[in-house]
């Protein structure tokens, strides 16, 4: 048998090669495409950009994960990958009709609950127990679906919605999968790794151009986004369920606190933002630039720096979250990572307030 099957460390480092080389190939030619039949994301009052840019981003990312992952998987152990790629599929075609045509909401919605639906009914994989939060365990089987489900579009358009800035939904995207890839991969799980490392290859070649070229510039689109939140939310399924077993070599006591760390800021900026627009009588999906991302932006932050800043913080929630998982509870975890996440937030939101308070007051000044 090839090196590349018999040696672990080399077949994921060879799939994130593959995918990072497959993307980064692609995406000048897509971005001559996308400027040839002009499909561009055009600046507007909601968005953080002041060019057209191209779109289609995701298709080099689909591109170099898919093959790199066929290639070095292993389906023989991973029962699920058949179902796990069909699930990718379906959302890369939702993506890419939304990125090309504009998709209705409640289409683009029905569409990613069959992705989740195939992953969770055909596949199995779901949430099956709460691992003793609140005194529960073991769940029924149709509320298992339904909390999967969910979890699984929560997540999906966590990515989406905060992707609003240059390196951001894939900056964090890399984070997640990295540390998911480096568990999976400790713990035996390579096929597992494999998918999280491809996906991380590909985003990183994407990174590059979005975030440092200028002529070859790209946006994923919600293609890309989305196919970042749904792969980490489906890994983020399974290492859950993985960790029901205590005699794994890094057994993770506290999985479901460390979860929410894996995925702190589009959780935390998410339902940060649907509160305020709630608590404001506002729908939450109602666009607006109340993200954390844009409060950084406000305080005069380029794009690849209020991004670096965000990756950092949710790679050092993770650090910690690691670090405390087998010594504090579940409970006790996510109340801390919810109070520094609440702290980290409060300060950029502080330091706009006083900026905003400073300029008005100085131009009240001037007019009197």
């Amino acid at each position: 048998m090839s090196i590349f099957f018999t040696n672990p460390w080399i077949t994921i480092l060879s799939a994130t090669i593959l995918s990072f080389i497959i993307a980064y190939a692609s995406i000048p030619t897509i971005v001559n495409v996308a400027r040839e039949k002009g499909l561009y994301d055009v600046p507007n009052s909601r968005t953080s950009h002041k060019h057209k840019t191209p779109t289609l981003g995701g298709i080099a990312i689909f591109s170099g994960f898919i093959i790199a992952s066929l290639a070095f998987s292993n389906s023989g152990q991973m029962p699920e990958a058949q179902y796990l790629v069909l699930g990718i599929i379906i959302i890369f075609l939702l993506g890419l009709k939304d990125d090309i045509l504009i998709l209705a909401a409640f289409k683009k919605l029905f569409g990613q609950i069959a992705a989740a639906v195939v992953i969770t009914d055909l596949a199995g994989l779901r949430i099956t127990n709460f691992h003793g939060f609140m005194g529960i365990t073991q769940i029924d089987y149709h509320l298992s679906i339904y909390l999967s489900v969910f979890i699984i579009i929560v997540i999906t358009n966590a990515f989406n919605l905060i992707d609003g800035i240059d390196g951001l939904s894939s900056g964090l995207g890399i984070v997640s999968l990295t540390s998911l890839g480096i568990w999976f991969y400790i713990n035996l799980y390579f096929s597992w790794s494999v998918y999280c490392f491809s996906m991380s290859g590909a985003l990183m070649a994407f990174y590059r151009f979005n975030v440092f070229s200028i002529d070859k510039k790209i946006f994923m689109g919600d293609t890309g986004s989305m196919l970042i939140g749904f792969l980490t939310a489906v890994c983020i399924i399974k290492f859950n369920e993985l960790n029901l077993t205590p005699d794994l070599p890094f057994y993770v006591a506290s999985s479901p606190a460390v979860s929410i760390a894996l995925l702190v800021i589009p959780l935390f900026d998410t339902l940060r933002v649907f509160t305020i627009r709630i608590a404001k009588g506002l729908s939450p999906f109602n666009p607006d630039k109340r993200h954390l991302h844009h409060i950084l932006l406000d305080l005069g932050l380029k794009h690849r720096h209020a991004s670096i800043i965000l990756i950092h913080f949710n790679f050092l929630i993770i650090l910690i979250a690691f670090a405390l998982c087998n010594k504090l509870g579940i409970l006790s975890l996510t109340f801390l990572i919810f109070t520094i996440a609440l702290i980290f937030t409060y300060i950029p939101w502080k330091l706009r307030k006083n900026k905003f308070e400073k300029f008005y007051n100085q131009n009240k000044k001037f007019e009197g």
